[in-house]
């Protein structure tokens, strides 16, 4: 469903609903919600397969969980900071131009701390089947 609504989004990027509802977020939570959605097949990997493919399945596992998390989480709060930033603006009727590069600081910020976490939990103790 998320690769559907994700092409859905792209086709009609130009609509002014779309557009009003920045594609870009609208894309990272299809993103966020596919690999989300991908945790199942690692978490389905049983035993004929080797040893080293089963660790790796464990440890694919949480890595595709938190970056879906990350990616969707991000792009809601982005999104309601960027609304956040027009409605304090509106109270002196200026007009503000926020634009998606302001409004993904948070994201490179989570982004990073996830993966700081997770290649840190990878390296000193690695999940195992």
């Amino acid at each position: 469903m998320s690769v559907g609504f994700g092409v859905w989004t792209f086709l009609n990027r130009n609509n002014e609903i779309v557009r009003a509802s920045q594609p870009i977020f609208l894309g990272m939570l299809c993103l966020g919600a596919l690999l989300i959605g991908c945790t199942i097949i690692p978490m389905s990997v049983q035993k004929p397969l080797t040893q080293s493919g089963l660790d790796a399945a464990c440890i694919a596992t949480p890595w595709l969980f938190s970056f879906g998390f990350i990616v969707a989480f991000s792009a809601l709060f982005s999104k309601t900071m960027r609304v956040n930033q027009i409605f304090r603006s509106r109270s002196g009727h200026n007009r503000v131009a926020v634009k998606a590069r302001d409004v993904m600081k948070p994201f490179i910020f989570l982004f990073v701390a996830n993966l700081t976490v997770l290649i840190s939990w990878t390296v000193i103790s690695p999940l195992s089947y």
